[in-house]
């Protein structure tokens, strides 16, 4: 029975010990292969200085107009798709799929609109 703890006890070790031995050589590859480039361009995009545009704030006015236009042109999307009036919708939220969601998703998604309808 001891022998049996023993063996479990050594094979737990050899694991953890090839863990840590991996690890050093994972690190070992990093230093060689330029992982220090990367922290210096860090540095030096961080140190560049950063301009404020005042047209920034002209831009999100304009940008929330498109959103509330947005939101009207969706509803009245939907309202004319369920043929029923605007104001008998209650849209909750409305948020925007990503362009690099994958086609089996979009086909998903569009395949579950159409059996709703």
């Amino acid at each position: 029975m001891w022998e049996d703890i023993l063996i479990a006890i050594l094979g737990a070790l050899v694991v953890f010990a090839v863990l840590i031995l991996l690890q050093y050589i994972i690190e070992a590859i990093h230093a060689f292969a330029g992982r220090n480039d990367k922290k210096q361009q860090k540095e030096t995009a961080a140190a560049a200085p950063v301009q404020y545009n005042a047209d920034e704030d002209a831009i999100q006015e304009v940008e929330l107009e498109d959103e509330e236009e947005l939101v009207a042109v969706i509803a009245a999307a939907i309202a004319a798709s369920l043929n029923v009036s605007a104001y008998d919708l209650n849209i909750k939220s409305i948020k925007r799929v990503p362009p690099y969601t994958p086609v089996w998703n979009k086909m998903g998604r569009q395949q579950q609109l159409m059996n709703r309808l």
